[in-house]
């Protein structure tokens, strides 16, 4: 995660990161969406679904960003981020001593799931898209 990331961007990275859709709320302000792209934390289509350069002005000042898979990991606190990528099974189970308010934020972000078929004790594991945020390399 960028080190000198705002903490407001940081607080609409989290927020897109809990939309289903991923997108950034409307209205941050030029030099916020040109940190997010640069950064490539966020991205921003055209009229046809195709990704827009950073250093495209039509990225820059018009258009929904939406999140990007380096975008969802910055968002993550350090607990998240820890109970996503470390002691963590090979069939992608969360450590058992993880907090449940971790877990909990987790779901909701839909990098964990909580179900078991099999009606034994629920255990948290990643889901496709939390495995592949947890791969990310660390920046």
């Amino acid at each position: 995660m960028p080190t000198d990331l705002p903490s407001a961007l940081l607080a609409h990275l989290r927020r897109a990161s809990a939309d289903l859709q991923g997108r950034l709320p409307d209205g941050i302000r030029r030099r916020g969406r040109g940190v997010l792209l640069e950064a490539g934390l966020a991205y921003t289509e055209d009229g046809d679904g195709h990704r827009l350069a950073p250093t495209d002005p039509r990225a820059l000042f018009g258009g929904s960003l939406i999140i990007t898979l380096a975008g969802r990991r910055a968002a993550l606190t350090p607990p998240q981020l820890t109970a996503l990528t470390v002691d963590v099974g090979d069939d992608g189970t969360l450590n058992g001593r993880t907090h449940w308010q971790t877990v909990h934020s987790l779901t909701a972000l839909g990098l964990v799931e909580t179900g078991n078929p099999t009606g034994e004790l629920p255990r948290a594991r990643r889901t496709t898209l939390g495995d592949t945020v947890a791969a990310l390399p660390t920046p």
